[in-house]
């Protein structure tokens, strides 16, 4: 798709920059207008950012029927070769250091206005400095996050690392760049890359978790990466704060120590503290929870074994499925109440509401209409759950 070039700058002695150049070689005349245009974006979209972990660029410019922008000049390599040069994983704590870098950058990227979604996170794209700094390349399909957009423009991604949604009729978002993070570090602790997505959706125990792959990963950065990994946007971290917290949570102080002084002389016992309510339940999926003791922690659905499964393309498509049952479970004190909806044409809930007391679970049957379900569909939001 193009070339990137060392130039020294006759103006500043001593200045090096990569020139990016964007080859028309191999599209057709047609998509030369539209591809001229992301060049030029990808180099206003690098110009205007400031961060440590990215490069600085110049303005697009064209010469001779070319196009051209200059970015900052990094020493270094990227990961993937120094992994390839390597032979092994590396040891969990150098990939510690650049995951942290690596949220830093995404967070900042991600609290632009309006969000940016890098969308080809993947150790080729990560270079680090003899310094050992990250610097993230290649904003080439990098895009902004729409909110009122169902789907992006162009399905664009390495397989390897992009998240189910990037191909199919989901708008990408900042779980989409939590996916390749995920994928980015289990390649780099276990040496190999994670099955792609769509095969995982199919088939989950394809994945095996980074503890197994690599004795050495600690339990909880393995957890992180399998959360991190889920096909299901819903199942992922919503945030990389979230994940960063999870890979690096804050120790806890420890007790002081207890006093070998005389107890002082007691005081009036205090008046009773009034319990603040419970904040209030937020649901699966729809508007906000009108109980206010369910939390959400104390109710658990199969809504992403139904996504993965019983409502994917194969068991609609293949195997001629037309039911499948949602279960509900409260393991809270209070009972729960509350509607399913379909919010697809091909999935119809004939009763969608439920009751379930403490301890029980509640099951809403879902008729499916294969004639109506697309190829593509397989990662819509095919239900609303209200309680």
């Amino acid at each position: 798709m193009g070339a990137v070039y060392l130039a020294t700058d006759a103006q500043m002695p001593g200045q090096k920059w990569a020139i990016k150049e964007m080859s028309v070689s191999q599209l057709q005349p047609q998509e030369i207008p539209q591809a001229i245009r992301d060049f030029q974006n990808e180099a206003a979209l690098l110009k205007r950012l400031r961060h440590a972990n990215l490069p600085q660029a110049q303005s697009a410019f064209e010469q001779n029927g070319r196009w051209y922008f200059a970015m900052e000049f990094i020493e270094g390599e990227n990961l993937l070769q120094r992994l390839s040069a390597r032979g092994r994983s590396f040891e969990e704590a150098v990939v510690l250091e650049w995951a942290r870098q690596l949220c830093e950058v995404l967070e900042y990227l991600h609290t632009q206005q309006p969000p940016i979604i890098f969308r080809d996170l993947k150790p080729a794209n990560i270079m680090v400095t003899p310094a050992n700094q990250i610097k993230l390349i290649d904003f080439g399909i990098a895009r902004f996050f729409k909110p009122n957009q169902t789907r992006d423009t162009t399905p664009w991604g390495s397989h390897e690392y992009a998240a189910l949604e990037q191909f199919g009729n989901a708008q990408t978002d900042a779980r989409t760049d939590i996916h390749a993070l995920g994928a980015t570090l289990y390649h780099l602790l276990t040496g190999n890359p994670p099955p792609k997505a769509s095969e995982r959706a199919l088939d989950p125990q394809l994945l095996i978790s980074a503890l197994r792959a690599n004795k050495n990963v600690s339990a909880r950065t393995s957890s992180v990466l399998e959360k991190a990994l889920a096909v299901h946007p819903n199942s992922r971290y919503p945030s990389v704060r979230e994940l960063r917290a999870a890979l690096f949570p804050t120790p806890t102080r420890p007790a002081p120590p207890r006093s070998t002084q005389p107890s002082p002389t007691l005081r009036p016992p205090a008046p009773p503290v009034t319990a603040k309510p419970t904040p209030t339940a937020q649901p699966f999926h729809g508007t906000t929870a009108s109980l206010q003791k369910i939390q959400a922690s104390e109710i658990e659905t199969n809504l992403n074994a139904l996504m993965l499964w019983d409502l994917s393309f194969p068991a609609i498509k293949l195997f001629r499925k037309r039911e499948a049952t949602l279960v509900i479970r409260n393991h809270a004190q209070t009972a729960l109440q509350g509607t399913v909806r379909a919010l697809v044409p091909w999935l119809r809930v004939p009763n969608g509401n439920f009751s379930c007391p403490p301890g029980i679970a509640a099951q809403v049957k879902l008729e499916i209409d294969g004639s109506q379900y697309p190829v593509t569909q397989l990662l819509v939001e095919p239900l609303e759950i209200v309680w």
